[in-house]
């Protein structure tokens, strides 16, 4: 196994790290990662259907190879996940997170596991060509966190910051003004690849496009998941083209474990053509109605904190508020110096 010096050298008796097996292992992930998540004060529920969902098609991760477990007296206490992507305006990211139970993260469990991912990356980016850069990419919350803390001493540095909006309340919403020519319709089965295509559009100017994330395999994936639900979609059209979209979605797992009733506005996007037309805050105030009608009673989102379209003076402008900031690390790859390849 990689690492093996960091791993003996862990202040734990009866630790052991073994590969991901399926099966039992899903609910312990499940369980593990909701104490982890809460200890780095990230407000998520990580299911393991979820994890079971992800496994029936896997994207760029294989996950008996890519995910490391450790076990003390056969309860799972730590665990790690790798994965990679292709950035289009970027270099390619080699993406990681590892969690450990709070009461044994003075142990230096994380460490050896974010250590084995980093050199599972390096295997994996070795086997990929060598046109472009190659990153070492995770993320955490910015609040003092121990997960944050173990990245910097790492030698991560900050790439990107993005901000979790929360609007308190569904009270007073903004009235939904569409400019002429452009109508809302309920979301046939026929349109939604097309409302696919013009998020995959729209998003080519974000900083973090990837051509890969809307490909066959990520549409199929999508499909596939709880928070798809069209008839939950605000879609404005302009006769049989497209021009927006917000897809909110409720997490009812999450809901339960916070107490709280709040949906998701996600998936924000305008056609190039179509931006600055006030067609966005119609279709989010058109979201956060559907919402209230579902019996929620607050709603959030995630925004780019650079985001070029100015989307966060717009979220403001409709109620939201920021809640929560969070941090994307990267940490280059070293180069191997005798073969001129990334090193493994």
């Amino acid at each position: 196994m990689r690492n093996r010096p960091v791993m003996e050298h862990l202040a734990l008796q009866g630790l052991k790290f073994r590969p991901f097996e399926g099966g039992a292992d899903y609910d312990a992930i499940g369980e593990l990662l909701g104490k982890s998540l809460e200890a780095d004060h990230v407000e998520s529920t990580v299911t393991a259907e979820d994890y079971r969902r992800k496994d029936e098609d896997p994207i760029n991760q294989d996950p008996y190879k890519d995910r490391l477990i450790g076990e003390t007296e056969g309860e799972m206490v730590g665990f790690c996940e790798v994965s990679w992507d292709q950035m289009t305006k970027g270099p390619r990211l080699y993406r990681h997170i590892s969690h450990v139970v709070p009461e044994l993260r003075h142990t230096g469990i994380r460490l050896a596991l974010l250590k084995w991912s980093e050199a599972r990356l390096s295997e994996i980016a070795h086997t990929h060509p060598d046109e472009l850069d190659k990153m070492y990419s995770t993320w955490a919350n910015d609040v003092e966190n121990d997960w944050k803390s173990l990245v910097i001493r790492e030698g991560y540095k900050p790439d990107l910051h993005a901000f979790e909006m929360v609007r308190p309340d569904l009270e007073n919403l903004p009235e939904v003004i569409l400019p002429v020519g452009v109508e809302v319709r309920p979301v046939r089965p026929s349109d939604v690849r097309a409302v696919w295509q013009l998020t995959k559009e729209a998003m080519r100017d974000e900083s973090d496009y990837s051509e890969e994330d809307y490909d066959e395999a990520h549409f199929e994936a999508y499909l596939k998941r709880p928070s798809c639900d069209p008839n939950l979609w605000a879609v404005a059209w302009a006769g049989d083209e497209p021009v927006g979209v917000v897809r909110p979605h409720i997490n009812d797992d999450e809901n339960r474990q916070y107490n709280r009733k709040r949906g998701h506005t996600e998936s924000i996007a305008v056609a190039r053509g179509w931006r600055k037309k006030g067609i966005a805050s119609a279709l989010i105030a058109l979201s956060l109605r559907t919402l209230r009608d579902c019996g929620m009673t607050s709603a959030t989102m995630d925004v780019d904190a650079h985001n070029p379209s100015g989307a966060l003076r717009v979220y403001q402008s409709l109620g939201f508020e920021m809640a929560k900031s969070f941090t994307f690390y990267q940490k280059p790859l070293e180069r191997d110096i005798r073969t001129g390849s990334r090193g493994t």
